[in-house]
């Protein structure tokens, strides 16, 4: 058995024998390379999962011009890159690419006798992302942040460096055979996704002699479906607000306040917000819609996306509610949404953020068969689609099952818990 020693540290325990732990202001060195008048290579982006990568924009017209990159921070292979207001979701990573940041991050040399890889697994490992949340500062989750003097003191391990290298290649090569298994089921999420769809939406058009109902005519077997504006179908369609952040007595209540986070194509039974009879009170956007109301996204990242409230609640301005059916099962209208999703984004206005309106909601049209008839089709996809979401859910479950393995392995490798010493 591998002799050992007290780290010193808490949360690090004991360390093998043979180890060292040293400040962060000893092993690693701060840049203040800027880009200047021309940016060098690419813009960086710091991802939770791969680390330091090149980033991706959803349009060009995102992009900064380079009179807008003169004070970004370049980063250099080799060098440790740090956002440290996402140190509690893994913000950092050594790059293998030279490029530029945000100037809001910082990059640093690392010293002679620490081994490039194996700094990128420790310092991304789940047991350090618990030691740097510890010491975070700041009130949202999203921009809490460390303290230079707290980094400057943080505890970094140092192995042989014989051993390091033997821990980066471990972690290298299983770390990759991981990655190809949860490849592999998020492939098999994707085609289940897509079968799930191609239920919805053959049997929203069944009988239909186009694959597109909303704008023909229906077949002689169809012809007791009428086609109606979805505004035709409901007495109430609105929206809500979002009442003032910086006011506590405004949250905290017994009111369930959803926002677009939350459409999930499932039914709502709780929010990560409630808000207080004052708010509702004090801001007349807000209502209380019934349980059983539909719900759709109208911009942002989740747009189109649907919902069902499972409890009586309010909503945030991006969210669209659908409520008061006449002569309409909800469900049916749902179903008949999400196999037309992407004529209704067609809908959307915007460039970079773009947006449905309500008008846009209220004149969309649907094609309507008969009560007994949308019984059945409900009935059937209820049915077929709660089928695939098991698949789906096992498939989700295998995945967060790889990575808790693949994070319990890094951590176990850079603290000396798997003995990868040379003859161990």
């Amino acid at each position: 058995m591998r002799a050992t020693k007290d780290s010193g540290v808490d949360w690090l325990g004991e360390i093998p024998r043979d180890w060292e732990v040293r400040k962060f202001r000893n092993v690693f060195k701060e840049s203040s390379e800027v880009n200047g008048t021309e940016p060098v290579g690419p813009m960086l982006s710091i991802s939770s999962y791969h680390g330091v990568q090149v980033k991706e924009y959803a349009s060009e017209n995102l992009q900064r011009d380079s009179d807008q990159l003169e004070n970004y921070r370049v980063v250099r292979p080799h060098q440790l890159a740090v956002n440290t207001m996402w140190l509690n979701y893994g913000g950092l990573g050594v790059s293998n690419t030279t490029g530029h940041m945000s100037p809001a991050y910082r990059a640093y040399w690392i010293i002679e006798g620490l081994y490039p890889r194996y700094v990128h697994h420790l310092m991304r490992s789940g047991l350090y992302v618990l030691g740097y949340t510890a010491l975070l500062t700041g009130v949202r989750p999203n921009s809490l942040q460390m303290s230079r003097d707290s980094l400057m003191g943080f505890p970094i391990l140092l192995p042989p460096l014989e051993e390091q290298q033997a821990i980066a290649d471990f972690l290298d090569r299983e770390t990759v055979k991981i990655d190809k298994l949860i490849a592999k089921q998020e492939i098999l999420i994707a085609m289940l996704g897509e079968r799930r769809q191609a239920v919805v939406t053959s049997s929203i058009t069944q009988g239909l002699v186009d694959r597109n109902p909303l704008e023909h005519s229906q077949t002689d077997a169809n012809s007791a479906w009428r086609q109606v504006k979805i505004g035709h179908l409901f007495e109430v369609i609105g929206s809500g607000t979002t009442p003032q952040s910086d006011r506590d007595e405004y949250y905290g209540g017994a009111i369930p306040w959803v926002t677009t986070g939350e459409l999930r194509e499932s039914k709502i039974l709780e929010t990560s917000k409630n808000v207080s009879d004052l708010a509702l009170k004090e801001h007349s956007a807000l209502r209380i819609f019934p349980a059983g109301s539909l719900v759709i996204a109208l911009y942002g990242a989740t747009i189109g996306r649907l919902g069902t409230l499972g409890v009586s609640s309010t909503v945030n301005q991006a969210c669209c509610v659908l409520s008061g059916p006449k002569g309409v099962r909800t469900r049916f209208v749902y179903y008949a949404l999400l196999a037309g999703r992407s004529l209704l984004l067609a809908e959307a206005v915007g460039g970079s953020q773009p947006n449905i309106s309500q008008e846009a909601v209220r004149q969309f049209k649907i094609l309507v068969p008969p009560s007994n008839q949308q019984d059945l089709i409900t009935e059937n996809l209820d049915a077929e689609t709660t089928k695939i979401d098991q698949l789906i859910d096992v498939a989700k479950n295998t995945n967060q099952k790889f990575l808790e393995r693949r994070q319990s392995l890094i951590s176990a490798a850079v603290t000396g818990k798997i003995d990868l010493s040379e003859g161990a």
